[in-house]
């Protein structure tokens, strides 16, 4: 009867955790010097990201306005179905402390990861429009610009989360439901 029970419980730990990649998208992270791109496997391969981030690189820090035009007018050239991108988010990625971020964040805020919520220091980061030319010069490889090209809007805060340094788990990919 033990041995039952056991089994029964190991059967649907396993059933939990491969139910819900099933039915999700994946979502790969790729990272630069100041870039960090999130896409759908599907949609942009590797190679593509890096390519395109190397060409980012030599552009330099930019604000999303320029980035909104640059992106579509280069996907062709990498490859990349312009279709099938329905919403390209631009985020400025800023480490920020966890006490004070609620009132110092513009943006998007994220919390600390479990981890880091026990430890005294915790860090949060604040994920907030690159509009002016004041965020355009924080950008660094410790601020950088994120950027997410998405098939489905409505992934935007699960890929955000892809690559959430105050995010615990595997940074390159995840699955989204």
């Amino acid at each position: 009867m033990k041995r039952l029970f056991i089994l029964s419980a190991i059967s649907a730990a396993m059933l939990m955790v491969l139910s819900p990649s099933w039915a999700a998208t994946n979502l790969n992270s790729s990272r630069s010097n100041i870039y960090r791109m999130v896409y759908p496997k599907d949609l942009v391969s590797q190679d593509q990201a890096t390519a395109m981030l190397a060409e980012l690189d030599k552009l330099g820090p930019v604000d999303e306005a320029k980035l909104k035009l640059w992106l579509p007018a280069n996907f062709k050239r990498f490859g990349i179905q312009e279709a099938r991108v329905k919403r390209i988010s631009i985020f400025l990625e800023q480490q920020i402390s966890c006490t004070a971020s609620a009132e110092t964040c513009k943006g998007r805020w994220a919390g600390p990861s479990l981890n880091a919520r026990k430890a005294a220091n915790a860090v949060c980061y604040c994920y907030e429009p690159v509009t002016s030319p004041t965020q355009v010069g924080r950008v660094n490889k410790t601020s950088p610009i994120r950027i997410l090209l998405l098939t489905d809007p409505a992934v935007e805060p699960e890929a955000l989360a892809v690559s959430d340094p105050g995010k615990q788990g595997v940074k390159g990919t995840k699955d989204v439901p």
